[in-house]
């Protein structure tokens, strides 16, 4: 998921059997999660625990119709938004310099092939514009079409890649920027949720 090497003290699984035997891995594990979910047994465990449970917490409002709601428990939505402490106070940012940042994950479905290629319009039109990408790659050949389009593109100057940072350095680094961007691709997952770090952006005072 992380991209990490090492998992659990042991090889990861694209490192030791390479990235195409750990995607179709992924892909088998994803179905037999869906099988297990679906299974009666899983239904008739959880319907017995629920019995002890006073109150429903979701942390996104995509999966509040959900079937818990047939169990008349108390449900709350309670987001993942910054605190106030987010919030940048004074603004110190040059607007007359384009600095465009996208902070989250580096994969495909997050638009990011798109987000490098439109680079190549901006760069035209402003006046020495400068895109971010902060975090981590979801595969090592994603990482290799990203710098491949870069190096294609001449977009060495423009686009820059800072690896995964502590959440406690995001707000700094967004307050060096101008403009946030979100080029998620359109699933049914991105068309539902709002995505944290909208809010973050905000807070820091970006466009």
């Amino acid at each position: 998921m992380d991209d990490d090497d090492i998992r659990r003290g042991k090889p990861s699984a694209h490192i030791k059997f390479g990235e195409s035997t750990a995607v179709l891995a992924g892909n088998s594990l994803l179905t037999l999660a869906f099988e297990i979910l679906s299974s009666p047994k899983l239904k008739l465990n959880e319907k017995l625990k629920l019995k002890y449970v006073d109150h429903i917490i979701l942390a996104n409002r995509v999966i509040k119709h959900n079937p818990y709601s047939s169990y008349n428990i108390p449900l709350s939505v309670i987001e993942n938004f910054p605190g106030t402490s987010f919030i940048k106070k004074s603004l110190n940012i040059d607007k007359k310099k384009y600095k465009i940042i996208y902070h989250g994950h580096l994969s495909e479905e997050r638009g990011i092939s798109d987000l490098v290629t439109a680079m190549r319009n901006v760069k035209v039109k402003l006046n020495n514009p400068l895109l971010s990408l902060v975090g981590s790659f979801r595969t090592k050949t994603f990482e290799s079409h990203i710098k491949r389009l870069i190096a294609d593109f001449d977009l060495s100057d423009t686009v820059q890649i800072i690896n995964q940072v502590p959440y406690s350095k995001i707000r700094d680094i967004l307050g060096e920027h101008s403009v946030g961007v979100i080029p998620l691709r359109r699933t049914p997952m991105t068309r539902k949720n709002t995505p944290t770090k909208l809010f973050e952006m905000m807070a820091a005072g970006l466009e």
